[in-house]
């Protein structure tokens, strides 16, 4: 489900920015002038963000549940990730 979400946030803010508002901008041009001055330009990214923090969010909640029972209680979910295993969600260096 995260990296779904995730990939959602990606797509979602392409499209608005590389799509939605510069056709916008070619066909409605008053529109567009009004709707970026009620979302002060780069306001709107602020729901791309908080999709993307969901996403990381669920993966890091899914990489707690792949702790076996009897150690979760000591790794919460922030640092899930850490635990030694080989199933990481980053390298270890």
């Amino acid at each position: 489900m995260g990296f779904a979400i995730l990939a959602g946030a990606i797509i979602a803010r392409g499209l608005y920015w590389d799509v939605s508002l510069p056709l916008m901008r070619l066909w409605v041009p008053d529109f567009a002038a009004s709707w970026s001055e009620a979302t002060r330009g780069r306001l709107i990214n602020i729901v791309f963000s908080a999709m993307k923090m969901v996403a990381f969010f669920c993966a890091l909640k899914c990489r707690q549940k792949m702790i076996p029972e009897e150690e979760r209680s000591r790794w919460p979910w922030w640092r899930a990730w850490l635990h030694p295993t080989k199933i990481r969600l980053l390298p270890r260096w």
